[in-house]
């Protein structure tokens, strides 16, 4: 059971990853129609999902050293 939970978590981290990847290249009017459901009915769902997406982008840019993660938690 627990595992079917952190599978459907997952796939949901990856859609709004993709979502917003999409959102990026042009496409903002279809990904801000998809969001207006979450919005509407679990926003807070919908928020937890996108701080885990920036922790996801800002850990990749820190691993590839594109970003110096350090002197983020420094200057917070």
């Amino acid at each position: 059971m627990l595992s079917s939970v952190c599978s459907v978590c997952r796939k949901s981290l990856d859609l709004i990853d993709i979502l917003l990847q999409l959102a990026d290249e042009g496409f903002q009017a279809l990904v801000l129609e998809l969001f207006k459901f979450p919005v509407q009915y679990c926003p807070d769902l919908l928020l937890l999902g996108l701080l885990q997406i920036v922790r996801i982008i800002l850990f990749r840019l820190s691993a590839s050293k594109l970003l110096n993660f350090d002197d983020i938690i420094m200057k917070s």
